[in-house]
């Protein structure tokens, strides 16, 4: 961007004349200097410049940790117009809004309710504040929203597998979901989970971090509407043993999984 420091010092001269120069009394005069008219010009380049850098600037905003304060002002001064630049946004409640339930459910809708074209969002907060800010999203959000990252608190403040199916249900178009220290809740649970995962029709990678929020049996299953064909065996090559018969893959794919002790991963 063009600025003070960057113009010619012969330029600045004139400018700083021209401001004090006496002998110019009318606006005229002003205008028909040729320092005030290239002055002006550079100004209108700068401003074409912000408007056209605007979708690159705004492609990611990370707000962890961010303050209450700060977040408020933000969505002031960006609102919808350049709000809708913003496509990825990661939000942590931050350690000094531990107890200010209202005021950070607040500012996050606030500031939600500008990102009109969000695709991914990474937030961490109580359990809490997840509840309050789900009936107050824009309805714009669960049809924009691709990907979606979510993480507990803290040890004593973890999102149960009750409230993780809440959440699925609200965002139906994902196509990435991360969950990270998940809990069971309630003794079903981890099978609302599980369902609400499931009815995901376009959910193509899902990673679990600890916990024990998805342990369901009915998360190795296939969907009920998918059917597996078997594939035909093919004979050896070369006089080398013959791999063993797998399943193949369906125009419509079940979720298969891959599960270790930290973590767990399934992908279409």
């Amino acid at each position: 961007m063009v600025g003070w420091n960057d113009l010619p010092t012969e330029l600045k001269k004139k400018v700083v004349q021209m401001l004090f120069d006496e002998s110019m009394e009318s606006e005229d005069d002003y205008r028909s200097f040729e320092a005030f008219q290239t002055l002006k010009a550079l100004n209108a380049v700068d401003r074409e410049l912000h408007v056209l850098s605007a979708p690159l600037r705004w492609q990611f905003l990370d707000a962890a940790q961010c303050s209450l304060s700060l977040i408020h002002s933000f969505a002031d001064k960006v609102g919808v117009s350049k709000g809708q630049f913003i496509r990825n946004i990661k939000l942590w409640q931050p350690e000094t809004a531990a107890r200010e339930l209202l005021a950070v459910v607040e500012a996050y809708v606030k500031l939600l309710s500008t990102l009109t074209g969000l695709a991914y969002l990474e937030i961490r907060c109580r359990p809490s504040v997840a509840l309050g800010v789900l009936p107050l999203l824009p309805p714009t959000l669960p049809r924009t929203l691709r990907c979606l990252k979510l993480r507990g608190w803290s040890e004593k403040n973890f999102i149960t597998s009750d409230l993780a199916a809440v959440i699925i249900y609200a965002f139906p178009e994902v196509v990435e979901l991360e969950f990270f220290d998940i809990c069971q809740g309630s003794t079903e649970g981890a099978a609302l989970a599980v369902k609400a995962l499931r009815s995901l029709q376009k959910l193509q990678e899902l990673s679990l971090g600890d916990g024990d929020g998805f342990t369901h049996a009915s998360l190795a299953l296939p969907r009920p509407s998918v059917e597996l064909i078997p594939r035909r065996a093919q004979p050896p090559r070369h006089g080398r043993r013959a791999p063993p018969s797998l399943p193949s893959r369906p125009s419509r794919t079940p979720l298969h999984h891959t599960q270790t002790a930290r973590d767990t991963h399934l992908r279409r």
